[in-house]
């Protein structure tokens, strides 16, 4: 009696522990499960960036805004940037860059930039906002309609796939001066 009392005693809570570790396995469904809902949320936080509260709109800190120049529409963002390229230091600031690319790695934004130059974009460079985001600069300009002229000419030359982390479309940075 006493040998049976002390083999429960030592293999009951290994026998438990081991149905409940096989038991825990995830399951693709689990992982779906967790994608949907992390999907929902996202979704959730991009409607409640956009709503209007109290008549003053919520403007999301990253979230490019629509301009309209002549008949294109631009998506638009304000920030500092600075180049990375010490060719392009000594060239004169411009009001305007058109973007094809958002990285968080500079070598494979000079990679694009690389790219750009050799598809007949010979201002190609890459700047950087300080927060450790890389943009792949197309060209820079100081008037709106030669960025419009600019992103037309990328729109028509490459596909929406092209221009990375930048929802499928150029990017205009605005140097707030």
């Amino acid at each position: 009696m006493k040998k049976t009392v002390r083999i429960s005693r030592v293999f009951l809570p290994m026998i438990v522990l081991m149905a409940v570790a096989v038991g825990c396995k995830p399951t693709e469904r689990n992982y779906q499960a967790a994608y949907d809902a992390a999907l929902r949320k996202r979704q959730a936080d991009s409607i409640a960036m956009s709503v209007d509260a109290s008549g003053h709109k919520i403007i999301a800190y990253d979230a490019p805004r629509t301009v309209t120049v002549g008949d294109r529409s631009l998506r638009l963002i304000t920030c500092f940037t600075k180049s990375l390229d010490d060719t392009s230091m000594s060239m004169p600031v411009k009001l305007y860059q058109v973007a094809v690319g958002k990285y968080r790695m500079p070598t494979n934004a000079r990679a694009q930039a690389r790219s750009l130059m050799d598809s007949g974009f010979p201002d190609a460079t890459v700047v950087t906002d300080g927060r450790d985001l890389y943009y792949t600069v197309a060209g820079r300009f100081d008037s709106p309609e030669a960025t419009a002229e600019c992103v037309g000419r990328l729109v028509s030359s490459f596909p929406s796939s092209s221009f990375v982390g930048l929802d499928g479309a150029p990017l205009v940075i605005q140097s707030p001066r």
